[in-house]
C-alpha cells in the first residue's frame, strides 16, 4: 500500500480476481472501522473504498484510478444527502399573458466541502449511474413540497415542478412514496408536477407511460421537458399522459427573427393546444422573445428575462411581508 495523494491510498493486489479483491476490501474496511484510543479519547475512522480490475475497468493506471474515483464520488454524494450539503434552488415561472408568477421549478445544488457549489450537470449522471438518484429525487421533491406549503402560508400558492430521471421510472417505491407524501405532508395547493425530458421518455416509452398515468391518477401532473430536441414521433404525446409541454430554449433563442424557430414554436404551441396541454417556454432572455411567445399563444415562461434560479430563502423573501419600521 502507498500514499497516492492527500488522504488517498492505493492498494495493489497482483493476480487477484473480483472475489479476491472484494475479500481484501472487506478486510481493509473492517480494520479501519475498529475504534482506537488516542490521548485517552476513543476515535473511529470512516473511509470510502473503490475497486477497479485490470483490464476490465481500465488498461492503465489512470483509467483504473478514474474507476476508483467514481466509487468514491458516489460515497460522497450519499454522504451529502445525509449531511445536509444539498440545497434546493427555485426558478420562477410566469403566466405569459399577465406576468404573474404562478409556478416554481425546483433545482438541486450541492455545496461540496472541497469544490464549492456544484450544479446538477456536475453530479446527476453520477447519481444515476450509482443508484443514488432515487434518494436524491425523493429528497428534492420532499423539500420542494414543504417549501411550497410555507409560501402558501404567505398567501402565494404556486405550482411546483421537480425533475425526474429515467432511472426513477424503475424505482418501484417512488409511487408508493409519493402517495405517502401526499397523505402525510399534502400536495402543494396549486399542484405538483414532475418533469421528464423527451429523450428520457423515449428511452423507455412504456415505463414512462405507466408512471405518468399513475401520477395523473394520484392528482400529480407531468411535463415533457426539452420538447423538440429528441427523435420522438408525435404519437408519443397521445400515449404519454403529460399535462405540460416545455419548449426547449434552443427554439426560443432565435425568436422573433429566425423563421425556422418561429415555425417550430408555432407548431408546438398549436399541437399542445389541440391536446389540451399547457405550454411553457424555457430560456426566455429578452422582451422581444417574451412578446413573440405571447403572440403565439404560449401559456408560461421561464428564463433570465424574469429571474435566474435562486436559493429557497431568497425565493421566499420575494413574498414575505416587509418588516414594520418603528415610528419613533
Amino acid at each position: 500500500m502507498s500514499l497516492l495523494a492527500g488522504r488517498r491510498f492505493v492498494l495493489l493486489a497482483q493476480r487477484s480476481d473480483a472475489t479476491g479483491a472484494e475479500a481484501a476490501a472487506r478486510r481493509v474496511m473492517e480494520a479501519l472501522q475498529r475504534p482506537f484510543t488516542l490521548d485517552g479519547m476513543s476515535f473511529t475512522v470512516t473511509a470510502s473504498l473503490g475497486i477497479a480490475l485490470h483490464p476490465a475497468d481500465g488498461g492503465n493506471l489512470d483509467e483504473l484510478l478514474r474507476g476508483i474515483d467514481a466509487v468514491a464520488n458516489d460515497f460522497e454524494l450519499r454522504t451529502a444527502i445525509a449531511d445536509g450539503q444539498l440545497e434546493v434552488w427555485y426558478q420562477p415561472g410566469l403566466d405569459a399573458h399577465t406576468g404573474q408568477l404562478n409556478c416554481m421549478e425546483a433545482l438541486v445544488r450541492w455545496n461540496h466541502p472541497q469544490h464549492g457549489l456544484l450544479l446538477p450537470g456536475e453530479f446527476i449522471e453520477l447519481a444515476e449511474i450509482s443508484g443514488a438518484i432515487d434518494d436524491l429525487t425523493q429528497w428534492v421533491i420532499d423539500r420542494a413540497v414543504r417549501d411550497s406549503h410555507r409560501l402558501s402560508a404567505l398567501g402565494r400558492p404556486l405550482l411546483v415542478s421537480c425533475n425526474l430521471s429515467v432511472r426513477n421510472l424503475h424505482d418501484r417505491l417512488l409511487l408508493e412514496w409519493l402517495d405517502e407524501l401526499a397523505t402525510t405532508v399534502g400536495l402543494p395547493d396549486s399542484g405538483l408536477y414532475l418533469e421528464l425530458t423527451e429523450s428520457q421518455i423515449m428511452e423507455d416509452p412504456a415505463g414512462a407511460s405507466h408512471v405518468l398515468t399513475r401520477l395523473a391518477e394520484m392528482g400529480i401532473g407531468s411535463a415533457v421537458d426539452d420538447f423538440g430536441t429528441g427523435y420522438s414521433s408525435l404519437s408519443m404525446l397521445l400515449h404519454v399522459r403529460a399535462s405540460v409541454l416545455k419548449i426547449d430554449r434552443s427554439f426560443v433563442d432565435g425568436l422573433p427573427h429566425d423563421t425556422e424557430d418561429h415555425a417550430i414554436v408555432t407548431t408546438i404551441i398549436t399541437l399542445a393546444a389541440a391536446l389540451g396541454m399547457t405550454v411553457t417556454a424555457e430560456g426566455i432572455e429578452t422582451e422581444e422573445q417574451a412578446d413573440a411567445l405571447i403572440a403565439l399563444g404560449c401559456d408560461r415562461g421561464q428564463g433570465w428575462r424574469y429571474s435566474k434560479a435562486v436559493p429557497a430563502t431568497d425565493f421566499e423573501a420575494m413574498f414575505s411581508p416587509a418588516p414594520a419600521h418603528p415610528t419613533g
